[in-house]
């Protein structure tokens, strides 16, 4: 598997219980996500920050606005309060996506290459930085595929931590 999509908006939000996204922007313009965001199960990992502060490492393998909306409006009785970042006004987000068109690789091992790439990344945050991302309360680590999986962690931290 290979990263085959950067995607880069800012979420601005209102409202005080339901956080309600107000607008998706790109360069201060309107928009809506990217197609390739909008379908299940291509593989994604996501960096919250807010200028040089990196907030948070996620996975979602589902259309990203529904992985939002279930962050930002928990409706879990399991203890589940949704993202800890989710009272910022505003942050910015870097979504990467997979390749999908691996055929003969089964979802499930795309899933578990894509968590090694985010518990990877989010290590790599810590080792470069000296801090863990501000937000970050869980990651899923395992060694699925560890050679590959740190290439494209490399590439990820490459990006990133130009924010930072």
């Amino acid at each position: 598997m290979h990263i085959d999509g950067e995607h880069k908006y800012t979420l601005k939000f209102t409202g005080d219980t339901n956080r309600v996204i107000d607008a998706i922007l790109i360069e201060d313009l309107a928009v809506t996500f990217h197609r390739s965001l909008k379908i299940k199960n291509i593989p994604k990992i996501y960096v919250i920050h807010q200028r040089s502060k990196i907030y948070y490492v996620g996975y979602a393998g589902q259309p990203f606005a529904a992985r939002l909306k279930y962050g930002l409006n928990p409706k879990s009785s399991k203890g589940y309060a949704g993202y800890k970042w989710k009272n910022e006004d505003e942050v910015s987000i870097i979504i990467f996506t997979f390749s999908s068109l691996d055929l003969g690789i089964p979802y499930n091992d795309q899933r578990l290459f894509v968590e090694a790439v985010e518990a990877e990344v989010v290590y790599g945050i810590r080792n470069r930085t000296g801090r863990w991302p501000e937000y970050q309360n869980e990651i899923h680590f395992n060694n699925h595929n560890t050679t590959e999986v740190r290439i494209c962690a490399e590439k990820i931290l490459d990006k990133i931590l130009i924010i930072s």
